[in-house]
């Protein structure tokens, strides 16, 4: 078992070292996300394993200076193996939403978001899954404004989940961010 989880924890190394550019990366295991009464908030979906992988962008990228659009930059990579729904294999689409805490540091008084503190869907995206694999980007909601690319920004992970269909439409929760712990035999 150990090997597996040392082979395991070797490949989401190496996948977060080639499945985007850009600054530091964060790689979270996904979990089968958990609801009040210890039921699963899907019952009707199960994976065996995720990964989501969130990258920081480096200035100006996220002022999105090339086109003006979001998807310039993307802000993570999210994948699931395994996804059955009612135990056949899944084919179809996911969504995953990303909730982060913001802060905006102060500068000259020109950045519109100087000094705001802010906690919002920041990073959205639709996973794509034939026989039960899964993967797809999540990318930033809006683009910084360009007079803000000389303040720093602290970002805090807040939410990360992966639902059958998009909050508004009240889709379910199927994975977080977590880990799994084996009952002893």
């Amino acid at each position: 078992m150990r090997s597996h989880v040392v082979r395991t924890f070797v490949a989401l190394i190496a996948l977060a070292g080639t499945a985007l550019a850009g600054g530091p990366k964060m790689v979270l295991p996904l979990v089968p996300a958990q609801c009040a009464g210890s039921v699963r908030c899907a019952p009707d979906f199960a994976f065996k394993s995720g990964v989501a992988i969130l990258t920081a962008a480096k200035q100006p990228a996220p002022t999105c200076p090339k086109t003006g659009k979001p998807s310039e930059t993307p802000g993570g990579l999210l994948r699931l193996t395994g996804v059955t729904l009612r135990n056949a294999a899944f084919t179809g689409t996911l969504t995953a939403e990303v909730t982060n805490q913001t802060t905006f540091g102060s500068d000259a008084g020109d950045c519109s978001l100087n000094a705001l503190q802010i906690t919002t869907p920041t990073l959205q995206g639709t996973l794509s899954c034939r026989a039960g694999r899964c993967k797809g980007l999540v990318l930033p909601v809006a683009c910084l404004p360009a007079e803000c690319a000389d303040v720093v920004v602290t970002t805090e992970l807040q939410v990360l989940e992966v639902l059958d269909a998009p909050t508004l439409e009240g889709g379910k929760v199927i994975a977080r961010p977590g880990f799994v712990v084996s009952p002893a035999r």
